[in-house]
């Protein structure tokens, strides 16, 4: 499905319907109240460059951020001298931009566009019922046979709940897993990686979590963009960031940051079930096929720009991100 640049409607196709606050939710002794919304302008550049000699054509996808209950986008504007459009990702409704430049050259694209996030909570996504089959189902690296069933079998039994049963695999991840980004394989959401060397970084903690929630018969979802640092109020951004979301009978969706909660552990409370606003979520969903269909095999995640030439993956891409408060 591809629609006009000009007449894009910049809402989510899975809306999120958010609960009422609960100001007795817990949190950590020491730890600080965040701030309950967050309102900054985001840059996002991708640069092609460094192509193959003799190449005939390059193919650009980057994703597009779009409102929810708890993010909204606006004024978004796109510079790019070859020819362009929005597209939409079939499986997860992610939207894209799809760039083309036939013959192949070098050329750049560069998104702006205004967001303001508040503080998320548990929220109930009538949209995500027919996904549930999918949020139950393995990725390419999360399956769910062997050491998943295992472990969740082994750590949640007797546990009925799906938020008591996702406490306990929150808290397991936790105690199994050290935010490090050194050595090889990290980095990659590798279910198998992270159980067996216990280390990574957001996509690794967050792999486990969700490979062991779907084992458990819990649907969860894998969300993906940028944090925003909360020190500081323009500059740029060094990398992506991820989170998840799992179902609760009672709650609706209901957020996870696990890594964050790794790295501050005076917020590990408050991260299982809300997460600041100093954040932007561009895309969900991992294994993606994109649209128009890429060449390769499924995208892993999309958060930077993917790009194939002439049919097949090149890593001729420099990205830069930015922001400022408003």
């Amino acid at each position: 499905m591809r629609l006009p640049l000009l007449s894009i409607a910049l809402c989510g196709l899975l809306p999120l319907l958010p609960q009422s606050p609960d100001p007795s939710a817990p949190r950590d002794a020491g730890a600080k109240a965040p701030r309950k919304e967050r309102r900054f302008e985001f840059t996002y550049r991708a640069e092609v460059k460094d192509l193959p000699a003799g190449s005939k054509r390059a193919d650009l996808w980057i994703p597009v951020p779009t409102s929810d209950a708890f993010q909204t986008i606006e004024g978004l504007t796109v510079e790019c001298p070859v020819p362009h459009e929005f597209t939409i990702e079939k499986e997860y409704g992610n939207r894209l931009l799809h760039a083309r430049a036939e013959p192949a050259a070098a050329f750049a694209v560069t998104m702006r566009f205004g967001a303001t996030r508040t503080e998320q909570q548990a929220a109930k996504a009538p949209g995500r019922d027919k996904m549930r089959p999918r949020l139950l189902a393995p990725d390419l690296l999360v399956p769910l046979d062997g050491k998943a069933k295992e472990i969740s079998s082994s750590i949640a039994a007797g546990a009925e709940e799906p938020r008591k049963k996702a406490r306990i695999l929150y808290d397991h991840v936790l105690s199994k897993m050290t935010y490090d980004k050194s050595g090889k394989g990290w980095g990659r959401g590798d279910f198998n990686y992270a159980c067996e060397v216990g280390k990574g970084n957001c996509t690794d903690f967050h792999a486990m979590f969700i490979g062991l929630a779907r084992a458990s018969a819990i649907p969860a979802l894998f969300e993906i963009g940028f944090s925003i640092p909360p020190d500081k109020t323009e500059g740029p951004i060094a990398g992506y960031h991820c989170w998840a979301e799992f179902e609760s009978s009672a709650e609706g969706w209901v957020p996870t940051d696990i890594s964050e909660a790794s790295k501050d552990p005076a917020m590990r409370e408050y991260y299982f079930g809300r997460l600041t606003p100093d954040r932007v979520v561009f895309s969900r969903g991992r294994d993606l096929t994109l649209e128009p269909k890429q060449a390769g095999g499924p995208v892993n995640f999309l958060v930077y720009p993917y790009l194939e030439v002439d049919g097949k993956a090149h890593d001729g891409v420099a990205r830069t991100f930015s922001f400022r408060d408003r």
